[in-house]
């Protein structure tokens, strides 16, 4: 029985090493505690600031702190400055400093505390949970600074959070608030912080307050907020992908990089805002789609590097100045819309926006700064003032503005510009066609078949349409000649035929047209080469094509533009045949290697035009003792449903037939003959690509 009491004894001896409770007065705690080396301490009576510094500096092993039973009473000695040159200690607060970077665990404050002192557990790293007491009212800048607390609870009576109270709080996870003052940096760079409630006392967000809190997504706010500011760089690099800012609807002011860097994907900023700071979504780059107020100023930065925002409407009308880089690299933009309001647009503001394609002038003319458009292709964007040709014009005339695609006014087909749609406008295409310089020409009116952004016959079988059926449509386009695109293919075929003639001979050449759909006009280019020329500049109608129009140049190249088309538009007769004759000479120097090259070929239905593979036809090598006046070590031509290649040396070709089935064949010194499957070929022989129609 003995033996079990003073087990039993010992075992409270060791719970009680350590641990001291000790009654003391205010600055009688130096003198009134022996024992230094205890690690729990509970203080019962009066306390100030004299005591916590005896604490921190004399207490080393202390991690734990009761002052649930002390009452901390001021002190105040203008002769004694304890700590950064405060002399003066008030009452119920836990004093400035005073347990900066101790090594608590557990701390346990006075009932009746009223306020916690500037960078007062400020480095505590090893404090990961305290009860803050009902009553407290202040907290004091970096009050909880770099502490290790994980969790909080502020009590209701809280009115503040200093500035820096919980900065670099890194494991703390979630907080709610509902005091009206969030201080400045409040909780910079808490960064597993993900959960915050801010609660209908809230009125101010303190400038960085959440700025590196990279494990915040989202903000809970009360049914009642009453936020008003949001300050500079609030949200700055924190991981907010959302944020309702329409459910504060007392908000007026949003602060300079307010949420520069977050990954935001949309935003809208309600109409109660009138100032939104420069760079407020500065490198927002997730965001897509933005709303903002009607602000006489757009503030500089505001939304620059964004490189996914394309709202078109985000400039509401109102605005009148947009601010040095407002948009600067907003690479997704592809429509932008000015309001008519907008007098100013700053330096580089538009600087980077590669996508864009079009913009809509609403006002007048604005003063632009210095690079306003850098890396945009300005040719490439149409600008469209959707006003009369009158204040279009303007903008041609105005630096920076000038070098955009203007939009004007147009009568579709109108090519003339003389404000009717007749026969004189196909003639004046016409010319266009056949590199005439016609004294005025509008290629956007004379584009009818404006799809394809080129003049060719599709556009003229347009405009008998207009003139035929009297529908005139007035349309918006910008002057210039754009990309060709839209074309159709088609194994239809315009082709010569056949070539046989010899020196001085002059023959008619018909070039036949076969074709399984239907067409009305067409355009080629005909080349004739060395040992040919035409005899007549004027090409013959034949049956099938007695009711069309032959319209043929010669070009500076030496090729020969030929239109056929019908005022009617009459189709093309048949399917098969010729369509035109040509009147050919040959030279001294025809040879077998003469040919007759058609290119450039385009069908035009009433609908739509076609893009044809072009032919090259050569001389029938039927005629001999002329003079070869070429030294080509390797010529390729067809004649009778036979590819003939004349070769100096041995050596392989490659026959490709226009289905793309490739043949390849041996090839001797001399002449050589291959019987094919008529059709268009492809003859490849050292490098050299021939083509060649085999009949």
């Amino acid at each position: 029985m003995q033996r079990q009491f003073i087990f039993g004894a010992i075992i409270a001896l060791a719970m009680h090493v350590g641990a001291i409770e000790i009654e003391t007065t205010a600055g009688a705690l130096s003198s009134d505690l022996q024992d230094l080396t205890a690690t729990s301490l509970t203080v019962k009576g009066t306390m100030d600031a004299r005591d916590f510094k005896f604490i921190a500096e004399q207490m080393t092993q202390l991690t734990e702190l009761d002052l649930s039973q002390a009452d901390i009473v001021a002190f105040s000695d203008p002769t004694a400055s304890l700590a950064s040159s405060i002399t003066s200690y008030p009452a119920r607060t836990l004093p400035h400093a005073m347990l900066m970077g101790t090594g608590l665990t557990h701390l346990v404050l006075p009932s009746n505390l009223e306020g916690i002192g500037q960078a007062a557990l400020a480095g505590c790293e090893n404090l990961t949970s305290i009860q803050l007491p009902e009553g407290l009212t202040t907290l004091g800048a970096y009050a909880f600074s770099h502490t290790g607390l994980t969790t909080i609870g502020l009590p209701s009576t809280l009115t503040s959070i200093g500035d820096g109270a919980f900065s670099r709080c890194d494991a703390l996870e979630s907080i709610t608030i509902n005091c009206a003052q969030v201080g400045n940096a409040a909780f910079l760079g808490a960064t597993h912080l993900s959960n915050v409630t801010l609660g209908d006392a809230v009125t101010t967000i303190g400038n960085s307050a959440f700025n590196g809190c990279t494990a915040l997504t989202s903000i809970t706010l009360g049914d009642n907020c009453q936020i008003t500011t949001i300050g500079t760089e609030a949200f700055a690099g924190s991981g907010l992908t959302s944020i309702d800012l329409t459910a504060m609807p007392q908000l007026t002011t949003i602060g300079p990089w307010a949420f520069t860097r977050t990954p935001l994907q949309q935003i809208t900023v309600p109409e109660t805002v009138t100032s939104l700071g420069e760079g407020a979504f500065y490198y927002t780059q997730q965001l897509t789609q933005a709303t903002i107020p009607a602000l006489t100023k757009l503030a500089d930065y505001a939304f620059a590097g964004n490189n996914l925002l394309n709202t078109p409407q985000i400039l509401p009308q109102g605005t009148e100045h947009i601010g040095d880089y407002a948009f600067y690299g907003a690479t997704a933009m592809e429509t932008f819309v000015l309001p008519a309001s907008v007098t100013y647009i700053g330096s580089r503001a538009m600087a980077g926006m590669t996508a864009l394609t079009q913009i809509d002038v609403l006002g007048d003319v604005a003063t632009l700064g210095d690079s306003v458009w850098a890396g945009v292709n300005q040719p490439a964007v149409r600008l469209d003032t959707r006003r009369d040709n009158d204040v279009s014009n303007l903008f041609a005339q105005a630096d920076q503005w000038k070098d955009f695609h203007i939009m004007l006014d147009y009568l579709l087909g109108d090519a003339n510009d003389d404000s009717r749609v007749n026969v004189l406008d196909i003639t004046t295409t016409v010319d266009y066609i056949q590199d005439y310089t016609p004294e005025v020409f509008v290629f956007p009116a004379a584009n009818v078949h404006n799809d394809d952004e080129e003049i060719n016959v599709l556009d003229i079988t347009g405009m008998v349409d207009i003139i035929m059926e009297k529908e005139y449509t007035t349309i918006r386009a910008a002057k210039g000649k754009g990309p060709m695109a839209g074309m159709l293919s088609t194994e239809d075929q315009l082709a010569i035929t056949g070539l046989n003639l010899t020196a001085g001979q002059t023959i008619t050449v018909p070039v036949e047209l076969r074709n399984d759909a239907t067409y009305n006009a067409l355009q080629c280019d005909i080349t004739l080469s060395e040992g040919l020329e035409l005899a007549s500049e004027q090409p013959a109608l034949t049956d099938r094509t007695a009711h069309h129009t032959v319209a043929m140049n010669r070009r500076d190249d030496g090729t020969y533009r030929i239109v056929l088309f019908s005022m009617d538009n009459d189709v093309i007769a048949g399917n098969d045949g010729a369509v035109l004759l040509l009147e050919v000479t040959a030279t001294h120097d025809v040879s077998h290697t003469s040919n007759i090259l058609v290119d450039n070929v385009f069908f035009a239905d009433r609908q739509h035009d076609y893009r044809a593979m072009s032919t090259q036809t050569y001389v029938d090598n039927t005629i001999t003792g002329v003079n070869d006046m070429h030294d080509s070590p390797i010529k390729a031509w067809g004649s009778n449903g036979t590819i003939i290649i004349e070769a100096q040396e041995a050596t392989t070709a490659q026959l490709v037939s226009a289905s793309g089935i490739a043949t390849v064949v041996n090839v001797t010194p001399g002449i050589n003959q291959y019987p094919v499957t008529s059709g268009i070929y492809m003859v490849r022989v050292n490098g050299t690509t021939f083509k060649v129609i085999a009949n």
